[in-house]
């Protein structure tokens, strides 16, 4: 039996938490056993056990402290753990500080969630964030990249070993999403009707995730689609500041602001056109449950989505500074409902890649090649 660490630093449910327990729950469990180690502040904790795994309570302050460094050895030698795995930057500096101090042989694995730090309007951040990871580089005994983007970005920033490190594709239950099946109930409660074309998007508020840009487009679209409502889902700490930009616009009627939900699979089939304005990504499990879901989507042409959309295949692409540009194609798809339907039904094929079997299969090879490497 290989013992692995699954550690991430946040106890929310994020991209990374969700993407963890998708491994948990296809790991071959008559040869690996997961003990989740992460914050417990959040819902993250009580998914886990709900699962059935084993979760182990830890802080990691992002401003690095070697002393956790203690708690964290505490856990490994408890629990009798040969390989850390690593999810994220805050969760992959311990490890690596960990490798570097204690000097056993307990194997670090890294997995890269994107390479969000680059972005930072804070210069200071950004070079101290650089600084860390490539100082870091030579403490782990392999990493992920979930995109050839951040492969390709790794490499020139040097915060990885090329020679070291796999691309694995994020992976979801694609059946979960699958069905398609419209749960009227859903729509009634968030006030949408069987004649609403609805936009949606389902993020966190924040920078990165942009949905401002819905809203701005917004009094155009009720111009050309006088039944047009946006549908916003998720919460965060900009969601106040979209409400303002809505009411500014005077578009606060049109737009439902549905906070986070637990039932997105309900949530989907709601949607006619999945819009995705995103700055920047890794590979967003969203993207891959609107591409399960059979969605119609238009999503910014930036590096990873690129991999994840065939450009007039089974999704749009747009540039992110051409505000026309997103207005056109929303247009361009409920005028074209035959194109609407076709892109449906490719985003479904297209899924079939993302399976979380699939990743959890190349993932678990990893763990065996690495700890096969240390007999």
């Amino acid at each position: 039996m290989i013992n692995v660490l699954e550690l991430i630093d946040g106890g929310f449910i994020g991209g990374g938490q969700l993407q963890t327990l998708s491994l948990c729950r296809n790991l071959n469990a008559g040869l690996i056993k997961p003990v989740v180690c992460a914050s417990s502040d959040g819902g993250f904790k009580d998914m886990v056990l709900d699962n059935g795994y084993c979760f182990k309570d830890i802080k990691l302050p992002k401003i690095y402290r070697s002393k956790y460094l203690k708690e964290l050895n505490r856990i490994i030698e408890s629990e009798n753990i040969d390989l850390v795995h690593a999810h994220g930057g805050v969760a992959g500096m311990y490890a690596r500080f960990y490798k570097k101090n204690y000097k056993n042989n307990i194997k670090v694995l890294h997995t890269i969630h994107g390479i969000h730090y680059i972005h930072s309007k804070n210069i200071i951040r950004r070079k101290l964030s650089l600084y860390i990871e490539q100082y870091l580089s030579d403490y782990s005994d392999a990493y992920i990249c979930e995109t050839n983007s951040d492969f390709k970005t790794a490499s020139e920033l040097r915060i990885i070993n090329p020679s070291k490190t796999e691309v694995i594709y994020n992976g979801i239950n694609l059946s979960k999403f699958a069905s398609g099946n419209t749960d009227n109930s859903v729509g009634m409660e968030l006030g949408i009707g069987k004649g609403d074309f609805v936009v949606g998007n389902v993020s966190r508020f924040d920078e990165q995730k942009n949905q401002k840009r819905l809203v701005e487009i917004l009094p155009d679209l009720i111009k050309q689609i006088p039944e047009v409502k946006l549908l916003l889902v998720g919460d965060g700490y900009l969601m106040e500041s979209v409400k303002n930009l809505a009411n500014k616009y005077g578009v606060t009627d049109r737009v439902v602001f549905a906070g986070a939900r637990n039932d997105l699979f309900n949530i989907y089939p709601l949607i006619d056109v999945f819009v995705f304005p995103s700055l920047w990504e890794g590979l967003s499990l969203t993207l891959l449950e609107a591409l399960a879901s059979g969605k119609s989507i238009i999503a910014g042409s930036i590096p990873s989505n690129q991999e994840i959309i065939n450009d007039g295949v089974d999704g749009l692409l747009f540039n992110l500074n051409n505000k026309s540009e997103l207005i056109e194609k929303v247009v361009s798809l409920y005028i074209n409902k035959d194109k609407r339907r076709l892109l449906s039904d490719n985003a479904h094929k297209s899924s079939e890649r993302f399976n979380e079997k699939h990743m959890t299969e190349r993932t678990e090879q990893l763990y065996i090649k690495l700890i096969n490497n240390s007999k």
